[in-house]
Protein backbone atom coordinates (compact mmCIF):
# COMPACT_ATOMS: atom_id res chain seq x y z
CA UNK A 1 0.00 0.00 0.00
CA UNK A 2 1.35 3.40 -0.98
CA UNK A 3 1.51 5.94 1.85
CA UNK A 4 -1.19 8.57 1.20
CA UNK A 5 1.01 11.33 2.60
CA UNK A 6 3.69 10.35 0.06
CA UNK A 7 1.20 10.81 -2.78
CA UNK A 8 -0.02 14.06 -1.27
CA UNK A 9 3.54 15.34 -1.47
CA UNK A 10 3.52 15.03 -5.28
CA UNK A 11 0.41 17.17 -5.44
CA UNK A 12 1.81 19.76 -3.03
CA UNK A 13 5.07 19.92 -4.93
CA UNK A 14 3.19 20.31 -8.21
CA UNK A 15 1.17 23.17 -6.77
CA UNK A 16 4.33 24.78 -5.40
CA UNK A 17 5.96 24.69 -8.84
CA UNK A 18 2.75 26.12 -10.30
CA UNK A 19 2.82 29.03 -7.85
CA UNK A 20 6.42 29.73 -8.88
CA UNK A 21 5.36 29.75 -12.54
CA UNK A 22 7.31 26.60 -13.47
CA UNK A 23 4.44 24.88 -15.26
CA UNK A 24 6.51 22.09 -16.82
CA UNK A 25 7.88 20.94 -13.44
CA UNK A 26 4.36 21.20 -12.00
CA UNK A 27 3.05 18.96 -14.78
CA UNK A 28 5.85 16.45 -14.13
CA UNK A 29 4.73 16.09 -10.50
CA UNK A 30 1.15 15.39 -11.56
CA UNK A 31 2.34 12.79 -14.05
CA UNK A 32 4.42 11.10 -11.34
CA UNK A 33 1.41 11.14 -9.06
CA UNK A 34 -0.78 9.48 -11.70
CA UNK A 35 1.85 6.75 -12.11
CA UNK A 36 1.42 5.89 -8.43
CA UNK A 37 -2.36 6.06 -8.12
CA UNK A 38 -5.61 6.18 -10.08
CA UNK A 39 -6.36 9.77 -11.00
CA UNK A 40 -9.37 11.22 -9.18
CA UNK A 41 -11.73 13.67 -10.97
CA UNK A 42 -10.52 16.66 -8.92
CA UNK A 43 -6.87 15.89 -9.67
CA UNK A 44 -7.65 15.48 -13.37
CA UNK A 45 -9.42 18.84 -13.38
CA UNK A 46 -6.39 20.50 -11.77
CA UNK A 47 -4.10 18.85 -14.29
CA UNK A 48 -6.29 19.91 -17.22
CA UNK A 49 -6.19 23.53 -16.07
CA UNK A 50 -2.42 23.33 -15.88
CA UNK A 51 -2.18 21.81 -19.36
CA UNK A 52 -4.43 24.54 -20.74
CA UNK A 53 -2.12 27.22 -19.33
CA UNK A 54 0.82 25.42 -20.92
CA UNK A 55 -0.94 25.53 -24.28
CA UNK A 56 -1.40 21.75 -24.43
CA UNK A 57 -5.02 22.06 -25.52
CA UNK A 58 -5.38 18.61 -27.04
CA UNK A 59 -4.10 16.82 -23.94
CA UNK A 60 -6.19 19.09 -21.69
CA UNK A 61 -9.32 18.10 -23.64
CA UNK A 62 -8.49 14.40 -23.24
CA UNK A 63 -7.88 14.81 -19.50
CA UNK A 64 -11.18 16.68 -19.05
CA UNK A 65 -13.02 13.94 -20.91
CA UNK A 66 -11.41 11.38 -18.60
CA UNK A 67 -12.44 13.45 -15.58
CA UNK A 68 -16.04 13.69 -16.80
CA UNK A 69 -16.11 9.97 -17.52
CA UNK A 70 -15.10 9.38 -13.89
CA UNK A 71 -17.64 11.85 -12.54
CA UNK A 72 -20.29 13.31 -14.84
CA UNK A 73 -21.52 15.80 -12.24
CA UNK A 74 -18.65 18.28 -12.56
CA UNK A 75 -20.05 21.57 -13.82
CA UNK A 76 -16.59 23.15 -13.97
CA UNK A 77 -15.18 20.31 -16.07
CA UNK A 78 -17.99 20.63 -18.64
CA UNK A 79 -17.55 24.41 -18.71
CA UNK A 80 -13.80 24.21 -19.21
CA UNK A 81 -14.15 21.50 -21.87
CA UNK A 82 -16.70 23.60 -23.73
CA UNK A 83 -14.36 26.59 -23.76
CA UNK A 84 -11.48 24.51 -25.13
CA UNK A 85 -13.64 22.90 -27.81
CA UNK A 86 -14.92 26.33 -28.77
CA UNK A 87 -11.34 27.48 -29.26
CA UNK A 88 -10.82 24.58 -31.66
CA UNK A 89 -13.88 25.61 -33.66
CA UNK A 90 -16.11 22.75 -32.50
CA UNK A 91 -19.02 25.06 -31.70
CA UNK A 92 -21.79 22.46 -31.50
CA UNK A 93 -19.90 20.28 -29.02
CA UNK A 94 -18.86 23.36 -27.07
CA UNK A 95 -22.49 24.43 -26.78
CA UNK A 96 -23.46 20.95 -25.57
CA UNK A 97 -20.79 21.07 -22.85
CA UNK A 98 -21.79 24.54 -21.67
CA UNK A 99 -25.43 23.48 -21.62
CA UNK A 100 -24.54 20.51 -19.39
CA UNK A 101 -22.51 22.79 -17.12
CA UNK A 102 -25.49 25.12 -16.67
CA UNK A 103 -27.79 22.19 -15.96
CA UNK A 104 -25.49 21.21 -13.10
CA UNK A 105 -24.81 24.74 -11.84
CA UNK A 106 -27.54 27.12 -13.11
CA UNK A 107 -26.54 29.98 -10.80
CA UNK A 108 -23.03 30.41 -12.20
CA UNK A 109 -22.95 33.78 -13.98
CA UNK A 110 -19.62 32.99 -15.65
CA UNK A 111 -20.95 29.70 -16.98
CA UNK A 112 -23.95 31.59 -18.38
CA UNK A 113 -21.52 33.92 -20.17
CA UNK A 114 -19.76 30.94 -21.73
CA UNK A 115 -23.07 29.45 -22.85
CA UNK A 116 -24.00 32.79 -24.39
CA UNK A 117 -20.70 32.88 -26.25
CA UNK A 118 -21.41 29.44 -27.71
CA UNK A 119 -24.83 30.56 -28.86
CA UNK A 120 -23.35 33.68 -30.42
CA UNK A 121 -20.86 31.60 -32.41
CA UNK A 122 -23.76 29.47 -33.64
CA UNK A 123 -25.51 32.68 -34.82
CA UNK A 124 -28.30 32.12 -32.29
CA UNK A 125 -28.30 35.77 -31.29
CA UNK A 126 -31.67 36.07 -29.56
CA UNK A 127 -30.87 33.10 -27.33
CA UNK A 128 -27.41 34.49 -26.61
CA UNK A 129 -28.93 37.81 -25.58
CA UNK A 130 -31.31 36.04 -23.21
CA UNK A 131 -28.44 34.09 -21.63
CA UNK A 132 -26.28 37.20 -21.18
CA UNK A 133 -29.22 38.89 -19.46
CA UNK A 134 -29.54 35.87 -17.21
CA UNK A 135 -25.87 36.28 -16.28
CA UNK A 136 -26.58 39.89 -15.32
CA UNK A 137 -29.51 38.82 -13.17
CA UNK A 138 -27.13 36.55 -11.31
CA UNK A 139 -24.34 39.13 -11.16
CA UNK A 140 -25.26 42.74 -12.07
CA UNK A 141 -21.60 43.76 -11.74
CA UNK A 142 -20.42 41.44 -14.51
CA UNK A 143 -18.96 43.90 -17.00
CA UNK A 144 -18.24 41.21 -19.59
CA UNK A 145 -21.95 40.45 -19.93
CA UNK A 146 -22.62 44.03 -21.00
CA UNK A 147 -19.70 43.94 -23.45
CA UNK A 148 -21.01 40.73 -25.00
CA UNK A 149 -24.52 42.13 -25.21
CA UNK A 150 -23.07 45.10 -27.06
CA UNK A 151 -21.48 42.74 -29.58
CA UNK A 152 -24.82 40.99 -30.15
CA UNK A 153 -26.59 44.31 -30.66
CA UNK A 154 -23.90 45.46 -33.12
CA UNK A 155 -24.33 42.31 -35.19
CA UNK A 156 -28.08 42.90 -35.29
CA UNK A 157 -27.70 46.56 -36.25
CA UNK A 158 -29.09 47.78 -32.91
CA UNK A 159 -26.41 50.45 -32.63
CA UNK A 160 -27.98 52.61 -29.91
CA UNK A 161 -28.49 49.56 -27.69
CA UNK A 162 -24.91 48.50 -28.38
CA UNK A 163 -23.63 51.90 -27.32
CA UNK A 164 -25.63 51.73 -24.09
CA UNK A 165 -24.33 48.22 -23.36
CA UNK A 166 -20.70 49.24 -23.90
CA UNK A 167 -21.19 52.31 -21.72
CA UNK A 168 -22.65 50.11 -18.96
CA UNK A 169 -19.65 47.80 -19.28
CA UNK A 170 -17.20 50.69 -18.97
CA UNK A 171 -18.95 52.08 -15.91
CA UNK A 172 -18.05 48.80 -14.23
CA UNK A 173 -14.65 48.32 -15.87
CA UNK A 174 -13.14 51.41 -17.56
CA UNK A 175 -10.00 49.38 -18.37
CA UNK A 176 -11.82 47.05 -20.78
CA UNK A 177 -9.97 47.76 -24.03
CA UNK A 178 -12.38 45.73 -26.15
CA UNK A 179 -15.40 47.66 -24.88
CA UNK A 180 -13.60 50.98 -25.36
CA UNK A 181 -12.76 50.08 -28.95
CA UNK A 182 -16.19 48.69 -29.78
CA UNK A 183 -17.87 51.73 -28.25
CA UNK A 184 -15.64 53.94 -30.37
CA UNK A 185 -16.59 52.07 -33.54
CA UNK A 186 -20.29 52.20 -32.68
CA UNK A 187 -19.99 55.95 -32.10
CA UNK A 188 -18.28 56.32 -35.49
CA UNK A 189 -21.43 54.83 -37.03
CA UNK A 190 -23.38 57.56 -35.26
CA UNK A 191 -20.95 60.27 -36.41
CA UNK A 192 -20.30 61.10 -32.76
CA UNK A 193 -17.48 63.43 -31.74
CA UNK A 194 -16.75 61.11 -28.81
CA UNK A 195 -15.70 58.20 -31.02
CA UNK A 196 -12.04 59.23 -31.23
CA UNK A 197 -11.71 59.47 -27.44
CA UNK A 198 -12.74 55.84 -26.97
CA UNK A 199 -10.70 54.52 -29.88
CA UNK A 200 -7.59 56.23 -28.52
CA UNK A 201 -8.32 54.91 -25.03
CA UNK A 202 -8.60 51.38 -26.45
CA UNK A 203 -5.15 51.71 -28.07
CA UNK A 204 -3.72 53.08 -24.85
CA UNK A 205 -5.06 50.11 -22.89
CA UNK A 206 -4.06 47.52 -25.49
CA UNK A 207 -1.42 48.77 -27.95
CA UNK A 208 -1.25 45.34 -29.62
Amino acid sequence: VIDASYLHAYRNLGQAYYQKGDLHKAATQYRLLFEKMSATPDLLLEFAQLLEEMGNTGEAINVLMESIQADGQQAQAFDQLGTLLQGKGDFEEAFSCHEKSIALEPNSANAQINLGNSLKLLNRYEEAESVYRKALELNPSLALAYCNLGAIFNIQGRVQEAIKAYEDCLKLDPSDAEAQGNLGLALVMQNSENAREHLEKALELDPD
